[in-house]
């Protein structure tokens, strides 16, 4: 008799070896297709405008053109700033404002 219990045990045990490679197996596959996900977000993920400018979303005109300026200063590539990066907050500040208000 047990013997018998003994070998229900070890094919329980083999049994649950198995399981534990397939799902071992999903989860690979599933953390593959996340990484791929996450990957195209963020090559399509553009940041809002007022989280570029450090503004809130209701600001008004001048707040935006003001919170521009600031950060232009800093980041312009005339002035050794990264030319990416001021690229973005014209964008942010075009959005924000309209193209044809600045």
């Amino acid at each position: 008799m047990l013997s018998a219990d003994i070998q229900a045990l070890v094919a329980q045990a083999q049994q649950l070896e198995s399981e534990n490679r397939e799902l071992r197996l999903r989860v690979k596959r599933l953390e593959g297709r996340v990484r791929q996900l996450e990957r195209q977000e963020q090559a399509s993920a553009e940041p809002e405008p007022w989280v570029v400018l450090s503004v809130q979303p209701t600001a008004t005109a001048e707040e935006v053109q003001a919170a521009f300026r600031t950060l232009a200063r800093e980041h312009h590539p005339d002035l050794g700033g990264d030319p990416l990066r001021f690229q973005q907050l014209t964008t942010a500040r075009d959005a924000m404002l309209g193209a044809g208000s600045r």
